[in-house]
């Protein structure tokens, strides 16, 4: 399930208000949605309040990632600036994640299970091909 882009917006408001230093990876990663994958996420609205919020905020805000957005940029609410090829891995994984399909709003943003710990959670590992198919072999007994 992919979420409405309100809802998208509301996740970002709450992170970027506690830590406008935020502001950065929010902005970078919903630039390359927008402008490189054509997939935005946030609302058009939302996007360009937190243009207004890092000029504002820009002499206060820390963060590696701030020499890739240009200030002057920002008051025209436009990323079209960034090179996309230098733009770190980190952010354009980010908004990968950001982009794919979830199944509840408390997910946005969690990595993918990448282990059967992950994907099962609370739940014990099957002992039994039973388990999982309705057979009665033990899982030892294949190995």
């Amino acid at each position: 399930m992919r979420f409405r882009p309100e809802q998208y917006d509301a996740v970002a408001k709450r992170i970027v208000t506690n830590n406008p230093n935020m502001l950065v990876p929010w902005f970078l990663m919903a630039s390359y949605a927008y402008y490189e994958k054509d997939d935005p996420f946030l609302t058009d609205s939302f996007y360009d309040k937190m243009c207004l919020m890092l000029i504002k905020q820009w002499d206060q805000i820390e963060h590696r990632h701030k020499t890739f957005i240009d200030r002057d940029a920002l008051g025209a609410g436009s990323a079209y600036h960034i090179d996309w090829s230098q733009l770190p891995t980190i952010i354009k994984d980010a908004a990968d994640h950001l982009t794919a399909k979830y199944h509840s709003l408390a997910t946005i943003g969690t990595p993918a299970p990448t282990t059967l710990d992950d994907l099962l959670g609370d739940v014990a590992e099957p002992e039994t091909i039973d388990d999982l198919l309705g057979g009665s072999v033990k899982i030892d007994d294949l190995l």
